[in-house]
């Protein structure tokens, strides 16, 4: 109510200035911004991270798959026999799910 009449007070002395806002409440709207810009910070990290982790497991199946791809080839299999390999554990992967 004080605050109130003050107001009313400070208006009728001075109308062209704005009316004035107290500390407390420009420092809680500059902590909800904070807090705002905090939660997109964690959404945006948390889809990042969604995004490259299948790309790290993609990357880390594919060098092991290499690894395979050679030492089948050291131990003589054909380029058929590779590639067919190949193909039908790739297809297993996609109509397992």
């Amino acid at each position: 109510m004080a605050l109130q009449s003050l107001e009313k007070v400070y208006k009728h002395l001075n109308p062209n200035y704005p009316s004035f806002i107290l500390p407390d409440e420009q420092y809680g709207k500059l902590y909800k911004s904070e807090q705002t810009v905090n939660k997109l910070s964690y959404a945006f990290a948390l889809i990042s991270h969604c995004y490259i982790l299948p790309g790290l497991l993609d990357c880390y199946v594919f060098s092991r798959a290499r690894r395979k791809e050679w030492d089948r080839k050291i131990l003589g299999a054909t380029s058929v026999n590779l590639v067919s390999k190949f193909s039908i554990d790739f297809l297993r992967l996609v109509f397992s799910r």
